[in-house]
């Protein structure tokens, strides 16, 4: 991915407090970043670590985020 693009997503949902930017963020990382480049080696794990983290948090907001992501996804 050019230039970490994934890391400037990542640090969206991670820190920004209106849930309206985090779902938008949660929209590109399923539609344009998780779905092309989840089938390269490359960047797999750091993705897969990604929402696994998402995932499993107790944070109700992050499971939402999670949930947003996997619909954007397919």
């Amino acid at each position: 991915m050019e230039a970490n693009f994934q890391d400037y997503i990542f640090d969206v949902i991670d820190n920004e407090r209106a849930i309206q930017y985090k779902i938008r963020a949660a929209k590109i990382l399923g539609s344009k970043i998780v779905a092309p480049l989840i089938k390269g080696k490359k960047y797999r794990a750091v993705l897969t670590n990604y929402t696994d983290k998402l995932r499993s948090s107790k944070n109700f907001r992050d499971r939402q985020i999670y949930v947003y992501i996997a619909l954007y996804t397919h």
